[in-house]
């Protein structure tokens, strides 16, 4: 139905007193302003108060009755819901209002309660509500479920946008520009921004433009505000008193403000994108879709005709995306898995999903929550460990029910309750460092302090302790070391650049625990925005199991020195020089160094070379010889790369280059193949070819094809070309008698017949005391020149 249609109230009502509805109805809002309004207009409207037949829940604030017949409460609670009465009891709708969204409790809350569906015996109905739904796909993914469409009541909204595309960095201006063109509407402005920086930055020039007008007021509405202000908004304005209300989404959808009837739309928006690589969400700041253009339009027309200027050109409409990508595709799922996993779902497909999240956001999950010791494995699958089970049963975010478990644990109930409602709702202060801010807390985070106090078992008496080392327990992959302090840089535990104010007083510390980060997606550090100084004794106490010893080693010369250092995660925590160097240690330094400089780095490398080239040669064609032979990988490459299993061993003694000559490395080289790899090296790819002349000459394999270099005159004779022994041909390198190359050949008759007559021609001449024979396939093969061969004939 079209926004200002009246699904949000209209439809729970309606069905309130009709048969085929047997119990409570469960409205799922997205947001705390949202669920508490609904719930206020539809008190209104029955003429009750509200906590009679119409109620509301949300964390912390419940007003409800054994009267309740509908409550709305925040998408966030239904999963609590269902964990503590996983057949809802008593209910008999839910309605999930505002499905466009797609976040992620109401994604998980829709597959929970089909399963609930499934298996109870009176059916639970669902109804999925939204004014700018993709209706075709869900249906098909909800196997056919009926669709209803309603034109609504809404008035028409006239919507204008810019002749000239807006960039971001122009966006102030524009809506400025369009603010004061907004004064001649008569009724209150609606202004979407992306984000808090934005509505203070448009506050103050509106603020300053119009000082002189006590007519105009302006109010910022964020999550955060004042909620008494907040309240303010919904009661109707007092001409000729105009508000403009600079607002992020929060009002962009289920509350009407009933003096709006103008809309400016910034067209952007602020969302929390989860990065697993680093662990940390930010808030990235990104085009609206056009179902989000329509809904926010809608917020203009809802009590009469209205107008919308959007800001952006119709060029720029049409790039817009269609729908909002679900929330479930970048948020962090931590926080959910640990209740999904106390519901029994421990792999991806236990659960029919809308969408799942991708495997790497649940794998980033399973290691944030192991990270907490919440989690045991069996089968490969994980399972909530006992602490897991009591973390899932307190109603907050798994770090701040691990940080009050172990404050209860430390028997500081007090001071963990009041440090996790600081983390939950901190204060607005000068510096990041939160531990100065527990002797000045506000009132709201008092009461929420003595809501999670209640949630943890009484001690008789109060341990004083750091609230650095609570925070240790549930932010381990959170310590930060100090880069530069004048720069305010430090190192997060997995690597990445943190930076702070330089002014900060956390910049004087050595290391910090980092409670909240954020920054600009396109950024590659993260801000810091609340931290806790933190000693390495208290590091050392709380996660030594988690330290990494290494020992560095380098060269000097042809001296190794060795280094320990003790690191946590990318941090490297200590270092000093070690006395003595294991073998463990040697070996690999060693190892480290011949991939670097080669095998060459060993002495006898030169004369293993031909016989490793003989192998690899074996190798390539062992499918020629006549019996089976299977020879592994033996290139200089692939022993390379496993040098440490074959060589290994044997580096850990080793101290000087020198001493690598004592290692046997062709034994060693040996144990890599087959008993019987000699013989078939003698078989197939002999090591040397006897010359007609009766001389040995070796044959190098190092070449695709393997050849001789012998003088042409001890070739005489020979009418066949030479083979190996896997039939394949040599490559007759003919020399001179002095040993210079005369010609190269694998057709031995094919040279004598048709190319030996011109170098016979070209080199009888020079070397006229050696024979050359008109037809050498006939001739004697001789290393003798023609006086020796006369000497010799005369003497026989």
């Amino acid at each position: 139905a079209e926004p200002g249609a009246g699904k949000t109230t209209r439809v729970p009502l309606a069905l309130l007193n009709e048969s085929f509805i047997a119990g409570k109805i469960l409205l799922l809002e997205p947001r705390r302003v949202a669920a508490r309004s609904a719930a206020a207009f539809m008190a209104q409207s029955l003429r009750e108060k509200l906590g009679q037949r119409v109620g509301y829940s949300m964390r912390l604030e419940r007003k409800t009755s054994q009267a309740t017949q509908v409550e709305v409460i925040t998408e966030g609670l239904l999963l609590r819901h269902l964990l503590q009465d996983p057949e809802l009891s008593g209910v008999d709708l839910v309605i999930f209002d505002e499905f466009h969204e797609r976040s992620i409790h109401t994604d998980i809350g829709l597959a929970l309660c089909r399963e609930v569906a499934a298996m109870r015996e009176k059916p639970l109905k669902l109804l999925i509500m939204s004014a700018t739904l993709d209706t075709e796909q869900l249906q098909t993914q909800l196997h056919g479920a009926p669709v209803l469409s309603s034109e609504g009541r809404s008035f028409n909204v006239e919507i204008e946008r810019t002749p000239t595309p807006i960039r971001r960095h122009q966006l102030l201006d524009a809506a400025q520009r369009r603010c004061i063109q907004a004064l001649q509407v008569e009724g209150d402005v609606l202004v979407f921004l992306p984000g808090r920086a934005e509505i203070r930055q448009l506050e103050r020039r509106l603020v300053e433009l119009w000082h002189d007008r006590p007519d105009v007021e302006v109010v910022p509405l964020y999550s955060g505000v004042n909620e008494a202000q907040i309240e303010q908004l919904f009661e109707p304005p007092q001409p000729p008193h105009q508000r403009f209300i600079l607002a992020t989404s929060i009002a962009q959808t289920s509350i009407t403000l009933p003096g709006v009837c103008c809309v400016i739309d910034s067209g952007f928006e602020r969302k929390p994108k989860y990065d697993p690589s680093r662990g940390v969400t930010r808030l990235a700041t990104q085009r609206i879709s056009t179902a989000t253009a329509t809904q926010r339009a809608g917020r203009a027309g809802r009590v009469r005709a209205g107008l919308c200027y959007q800001l952006w050109s119709e060029e720029q409409h049409r790039q817009l995306g269609e729908h909002d990508a679900p929330q479930i595709r970048e948020t962090d799922f931590t926080d959910t898995l640990l209740q999904l996993l106390s519901w029994g779902v421990h792999r991806l497909t236990d659960l029919e999903w809308i969408e799942p999240p991708s495997t790497k956001l649940w794998d980033a999950a399973i290691t944030q929550l192991d990270s907490l010791d919440a989690l045991a494995f069996r089968d490969g699958r994980p399972y909530l460990s006992d602490l897991g089970k009591r973390m899932a049963d307190l109603p907050m975010d798994a770090r701040s029910a691990r940080l009050l478990i172990e404050a209860e644990r430390l028997e500081a109930p007090s001071t963990g309750a009041a440090f996790a409602a600081l983390i939950s709702e901190p204060p607005l202060r000068s510096t990041a460092d939160l531990s100065f801010a527990i002797e000045d807390m506000p009132q709201r985070s008092r009461q929420l302090a003595t809501r999670f106090k209640s949630l943890l078992q009484n001690c008789p008496s109060e341990t004083e302790i750091s609230l650095s080392r609570l925070a240790l327990a549930a932010y381990p992959d959170r310590v930060a070391q100090c880069v530069n302090a004048a720069e305010g840089r430090f190192k997060l535990y997995n690597g990445t650049a943190i930076r702070l104010d330089p002014t900060d007083r956390l910049c004087r510390e050595k290391y910090i625990i980092c409670l909240n980060l954020g920054g600009r997606e396109d950024r590659a550090d993260l801000m810091l925005t609340q931290g806790l100084p933190v000693s390495i004794e208290e590091i050392y106490t709380a996660l030594e199991k988690t330290f990494r010893h290494e020992e560095l080693l380098s060269w000097e010369g042809e001296h190794l020195r060795a280094i320990k250092r003790t690191r946590l995660g990318e941090l490297e925590l200590k270092r000093q020089p070690s006395e003595s160097i294991s073998t463990q240690a040697r070996s690999a330094a060693w190892c480290e160094r011949i991939r670097r400089e080669g095998l060459e780095l060993l002495p006898q490398w030169p004369e293993l070379a031909p016989w490793l080239a003989r192998i690899n040669y074996l190798r390539m064609h062992q499918e020629r010889a006549s019996e089976p032979v299977e020879l592994p990988d033996m290139s200089s490459e692939m022993l390379l790369t496993r040098v440490d299993e074959w060589l290994g061993a044997s580096l850990g003694e080793i101290k000087q280059r020198a001493q690598l000559r004592n290692i046997e490395l062709k034994t060693l080289l040996l144990s890599l193949l087959p008993w019987q790899v000699t013989q078939w090296l003698e078989t197939y790819v002999p090591r040397q070819f006897r010359t007609p002349s009766g001389r040995l000459v070796e044959i190098n394999y190092t070449s695709e094809i393997p050849s001789i270099a012998v003088k042409l005159q001890e070739m005489f004779g020979q009418t066949l070309s030479p083979k190996t022994g896997l039939g394949l041909p040599l490559r007759v390198e003919l020399l001179s008698p002095a040993g210079r190359p005369l010609a190269m050949t694998t057709d031995l008759p094919h040279f004598w017949q048709h190319i030996y007559p011109d170098v016979r021609k070209e080199n009888r001449g020079r070397y006229s005391k050696h024979p050359w024979p008109e037809d050498p396939s006939d001739a004697e093969a001789t290393h003798l020149t023609n006086a020796a061969l006369r000497r010799r004939n005369a003497g026989q």
